[in-house]
C-alpha cells in the first residue's frame, strides 16, 4: 500500500509577470490572423507555407497556453525539512529540493500592500492596490527570506497552517503579524 502524501502544497499566483501575458495575448491574434488569413486569402498557397502558419499557429497557442496556466509552487516536507519552489502546470510540479534550515530565525506571517501603476499607450492611467501575504524567516539583524506568498485566500490559509507546522518542527517562534484581518476579509466575502 502507497503511503500518503504528508507534504504540504501551496500553489499561489501566476509563475509569469504580466507582460508575459500582453505577449502571450498578441501570440494568439497573430495565430489567429495568420490562419485567417491562409483560409480565406491565399487560394494558391502551396502546401508548404500553408504547413508554415498552422505550425506557428499551433505554437503560439502552445506557448500561450502555459503562461497563462503555470503558477507558482511551494512544497514542504516535513519528514526529510526539504521544500521546493517552482512552477505547477495542470498537475505537472517542477522545483529542486532544497533542504530548510531555520537557525536563529523566527517564522513571521505577514501582509504588506503591493502598489501597481499601470498606464495604457498614455491613454489613461490606473493604480492598483493589492494585499500580499507572505510567510518569512525573519533573521536576528532583521534580515528576511520569502519562503511563499500569495493573494487568494486559500493559498493564505495554507500559508498559515505552514507557519505553524514549521514552529512546531523547528522550535522557533511564530509570530502571526496578520491576526484578525483576515477573519475581517472573509467577513466582507
Amino acid at each position: 500500500m502507497e503511503k500518503p502524501n504528508k507534504n504540504i502544497e501551496i500553489v499561489t499566483g501566476d509563475f509569469f509577470p504580466a507582460w508575459a501575458f500582453a505577449l502571450a495575448f498578441v501570440l494568439i491574434v497573430m495565430a489567429v490572423v495568420s490562419v485567417g488569413y491562409q483560409m480565406f486569402f491565399a487560394y494558391e498557397s502551396t502546401f508548404t507555407e500553408q504547413s508554415i502558419f498552422f505550425i506557428f499557429a499551433a505554437c503560439s497557442m502552445v506557448i500561450s497556453a502555459i503562461i497563462w496556466f503555470s503558477k507558482k509552487f511551494f512544497e514542504f516536507n516535513p519528514d526529510t525539512k526539504q521544500y521546493r519552489k517552482g512552477f505547477y502546470l495542470f498537475g505537472w510540479k517542477q522545483g529542486r529540493w532544497e533542504l530548510l534550515e531555520i537557525k536563529r530565525a523566527y517564522i513571521a506571517f505577514q501582509r504588506y500592500n503591493e502598489n501597481i501603476h499601470y498606464s495604457y499607450g498614455g491613454l489613461f492611467k490606473q493604480n492598483v492596490t493589492d494585499a500580499v501575504y507572505e510567510l518569512r524567516l525573519v533573521y536576528p539583524d532583521s534580515t528576511f527570506k520569502t519562503l511563499v506568498s500569495g493573494r487568494d485566500f486559500q493559498s493564505v490559509a495554507m500559508m498559515l497552517q505552514l507557519g505553524k507546522i514549521l514552529s512546531l518542527i523547528y522550535k522557533v517562534e511564530f509570530k502571526d503579524f496578520v491576526k484578525g484581518i483576515i477573519r475581517k476579509e472573509s467577513l466582507k466575502r
